[in-house]
């Protein structure tokens, strides 16, 4: 069996027929021309998946060839943006930090909450 040669991808809701591309990374280029907003996102956090038992199924850059040999033309492709998580926010949990305490001297707060020297 030959692989197939066009695809329907969908992100969102919004589908397109587009070739399908005999690399992984030619399938991310495609995706990229289709959806121009993904050229924000980093191409690792772009994922394709199809429908297989039911459930949504990733398909790794590892096995891009061998599953586009056996999946139907017009197959639906669906993309996904992997969020990553936000990046940890560090706060001194002492009495305001060293940030609230310079900033108490430089707005005059210090000065009064020192009995006014």
């Amino acid at each position: 069996m030959q692989p197939t040669d066009i695809l329907t991808f969908n992100y969102k809701n919004n589908m397109a027929y587009a070739p399908a591309a005999k690399t992984y990374d030619e399938a991310i280029d495609i995706v990229l021309e289709l959806w121009p907003e993904l050229r924000e996102v980093e191409r690792d956090q772009i994922r394709l998946l199809v429908s297989g038992s039911g459930e949504l199924v990733r398909v790794p850059r590892m096995t891009w060839s061998a599953v586009l040999r056996d999946i139907p033309r017009y197959e639906i492709m669906h993309v996904q943006v992997e969020q990553r998580p936000p990046p940890p926010q560090y706060q001194d949990k002492r009495s305001g930090g060293l940030f609230s305490s310079i900033k108490r001297i430089f707005s005059g707060r210090g000065a009064a909450a020192q009995g006014g020297k």
